[in-house]
């Protein structure tokens, strides 16, 4: 069985403290969109991290490549990446 054991002083939320957002993008400057956000978000709304959910493994690890390649720190979790790989990405996160 798998554990995952996170440092001390984590935090969990209540509900009423997340906040789900949704924007219409078009399809074609979606990623440039996105890039923006998070480069912003923290400046802008004091988000400090955030968890974006896309359909497919392809799809993680091209906005993965997006982001390396923009310097924009994130972890990508998809399942064609071995356990070892997951957890260290959690460990980052």
């Amino acid at each position: 069985a798998f554990q995952y054991l996170a440092y001390d002083g984590l935090r969990t939320v209540q509900s009423e403290q997340l906040t789900q957002e949704y924007l219409f993008i078009p399809a074609k400057v979606k990623e440039v969109y996105l890039a923006h956000v998070l480069a912003n978000m923290e400046d802008n709304w004091g988000v400090r991290s955030a968890i974006i959910f896309v359909a497919t493994c392809k799809q993680c690890q091209l906005l993965s490549l997006l982001m390396t390649e923009l310097e924009l720190p994130h972890a990508a979790l998809h399942a064609a990446k071995t356990q070892l790989q997951r957890s260290a990405a959690l460990e980052s996160f």
